[in-house]
């Protein structure tokens, strides 16, 4: 009996899977016909507009020179001449370097004809064309996968404050680079061990505290450590994140410290 009744919830579920799976079918259908619409809608304005002599943007622009230009439609760069003469007044065969950094960039005219010709289906470069950019696409795209950046570590420290106080606080630095983050770990021991050899005895931690001209060797420490961490400002940021323990109700301390730990690093 137990047998057939996990048999039957295993078919219950599989045809569950199943209907998912066609739901999932069918919705992808619906929406690719949306795109497929939406696409034609587009590009049949885009027509109407050229025919029209429309050129009030640059993919305009670039649409009305592939429609009286069909050379332009193989190459990036006679379509950029071609754009650059019509619309840009460049004349003769020279153009001087300070002119060059004000007329539109080939990077653009190429962008506006790939969106005309690869999305709208509009005046297309020869076939063999067609295939060259397509190879020489995938090939690009690899390229920039193999290239992706690799986002290096951040590293915080954080601690709190207030619990007996009518703030609580979490408060921390955070440095933006590993090396950084090395140099200071280095000079900060280095300086330490200077401290010793000179009889004067590094505090574990520096705490926010009140400070005056009474201790003079103390107030010394914390300026001397405190310039060796702003040598290095430029990739460090302190951030802190409070509230006040009046507003919240029956909320323990230690919930609400770990609330503000997490939003110390989302809002970081």
């Amino acid at each position: 009996m137990t047998q057939e009744k996990d048999t039957k919830l295993t078919k219950d579920i599989l045809d569950e899977i199943n209907e998912d799976a066609l739901k999932e079918n069918i919705l992808d259908q619906i929406e690719d016909k949306k795109k497929k619409e939406e696409r034609k809608r587009k590009g049949d304005a885009l027509w109407t507009a050229v025919q029209l002599g429309d050129d009030k943007n640059i993919t305009l622009k670039v649409a009305n020179i592939l429609n009286r230009y069909p050379d332009t439609r193989n190459s990036d760069i006679e379509l950029q001449i071609r754009y650059w003469q019509t619309y840009e007044g460049v004349t003769g065969d020279r153009i001087g370097l300070k002119r060059m950094t004000k007329l539109t960039k080939l990077t653009s005219i190429s962008r506006a004809r790939a969106t005309i010709q690869n999305e709208y289906k509009l005046f297309v470069a020869d076939e063999e064309v067609r295939k060259r950019r397509k190879a020489l696409g995938d090939e690009e795209k690899e390229i920039q996968i193999l290239n992706k950046p690799v986002y290096s570590k951040i590293n915080i420290f954080a601690d709190e404050t207030g619990k007996d106080e009518n703030y609580v606080i979490v408060g921390g630095v955070w440095l933006l680079d590993e090396q950084l983050m090395a140099k200071i770990m280095r000079d900060s021991i280095n300086w330490s061990n200077q401290k010793s050899k000179q009889g004067i005895k590094v505090p574990e931690e520096f705490h926010f505290k009140k400070l005056n001209n009474k201790n003079v060797q103390e107030l010394a420490l914390y300026k001397e450590f405190f310039d060796l961490i702003l040598e290095n400002s430029e990739m460090i940021s302190f951030k802190a994140v409070a509230v006040k323990k009046s507003k919240l109700e029956r909320v323990k301390t230690e919930d609400l410290l770990n609330k503000l730990y997490y939003q110390f690093i989302r809002l970081g």
